[in-house]
């Protein structure tokens, strides 16, 4: 089978749609072919494409520069597709690369399938100003339902967006597929000492947020839990990622004398990130727009316990109790005892940990996404 994978992110990007994509692709080339339209990284020069992956020129996304706008290629798009006489069309996206998969419907008549990676309607004041809201995340609910009801069938990672999209009159069939990860990844320790590297004191507990820094990521209801826990532990909060609230983060640290304790480090690398993974006592991810949450399954692979607030996605990942905590998203007061819970009894830890290994190593596997990924793929090629 000759696949066409659309996103807007790929490996070097740090987002979870694009590891998410890579990991995909690594497992669907073992028996079939796989090529990746994609941003390049500059806006200079033509189409470029390198082996299975197809770069188009971009610029950035001014309200957040970490993504990036193509700069309307669809015309070369279609071209492309034709040549390479793809069997399905799969857009991780439903703006700039979900509208190019549509066009290459459209002309080709291959079958087009579409997988819901955001939550729009819960990311409203992600962005500073309400016209900004408007346009980017109303709108773009609104775009991406326009653009999911022109294929032929639908990936949510959760029932809860299978529901939503339903309930927005999205009419095509719509199947739940988790976002699996390749476990292997991250389940081995790596070798950077992250309490040297980012100077947290050898009886310290560590507490860490691994994800872009928006409101609705629940960053300050991080923050707002960090003194008290502090205090009681002598925990390190290690907050890695970027995004629009990086700065006003750091600054409100800073201002409520913080910042020895809650650190906003910003972009890690990869070997970082396992590093941090493996070193955190507590992952934590205290978000309200999550169809899915990968990092809770990267946390998990690397024997890490996980707390979640009791919100979108996260709500089918974690299962109280065993394999990771829920508390009420936005409560600081609720989070606090998770923490302090979870760092005193070691019993629970070692309880989430292993309910949460046996997750990401079965129903959260790359294997079991790719599976019934091609389960549908070949479902619709057989109409």
């Amino acid at each position: 089978m000759r696949i066409g994978m659309f996103t807007k992110t790929y490996i070097p990007t740090p987002d979870g749609v694009a590891y998410y994509v890579y990991e995909a692709k690594r497992a669907l080339d073992r028996e079939h072919e796989v090529y990746i339209f994609t941003n390049a990284l500059s806006h200079r020069g033509k189409v470029r494409r390198h082996g299975d992956i197809i770069r188009f020129p971009s610029i950035p996304f001014p309200p957040y520069p970490i993504y990036r706008i193509a700069l309307f290629p669809f015309k070369k798009a279609v071209k492309i597709v034709k040549e390479l006489d793809l069997d399905i069309l799969h857009a991780h996206t439903p703006f700039m690369f979900g509208a190019m998969a549509f066009f290459a419907k459209r002309d080709t008549g291959k079958p087009l399938v579409s997988t819901f990676h955001t939550d729009f309607l819960n990311m409203r004041g992600t962005l500073k100003g309400r016209l900004v809201n408007h346009m980017f995340i109303d709108v773009g609910w609104a775009f991406s339902c326009a653009m999911y009801r022109r294929g032929d069938a639908i990936i949510a990672p959760t029932m809860l967006m299978k529901k939503e999209l339903e309930k927005n009159d999205v009419h095509v069939p719509v199947h739940v597929v988790w976002d699996g990860i390749d476990h292997r990844h991250y389940s081995k320790p790596p070798t950077m000492d992250v309490r040297k590297r980012f100077k947290v004191p050898r009886d310290s507990p560590i507490v860490l947020f691994l994800s872009r820094l928006t409101r609705d990521k629940g960053v300050y209801t991080l923050l707002d839990t960090a003194k008290g826990v502090h205090k009681k532990t002598g925990a390190v909060f290690i907050v890695a990622g970027t995004g629009p609230e990086q700065e006003s983060l750091a600054a409100k640290a800073k201002k409520e004398k913080a910042e020895g304790y809650f650190r906003v480090v910003g972009h890690v690398s990869e070997v970082e990130k396992k590093a941090l993974y493996h070193a955190a006592d507590v992952f934590v991810l205290p978000s309200r727009a999550e169809t899915f949450g990968m990092v809770l399954l990267e946390a998990m692979a690397s024997h890490t316990p996980v707390i979640g607030a009791a919100s979108g996605g996260i709500i089918e990942v974690i299962q109280d109790g065993q394999n990771g905590l829920l508390f009420p998203w936005g409560n600081s007061d609720e989070l606090e005892q998770r923490l302090l819970m979870l760092l005193d009894d070691g019993n629970t830890r070692k309880r989430l940990v292993e309910g949460g290994y046996r997750l990401v190593t079965g129903a959260a596997s790359i294997e079991a996404s790719v599976k019934k990924t091609l389960e549908i793929y070949e479902g619709l090629l057989r109409r």
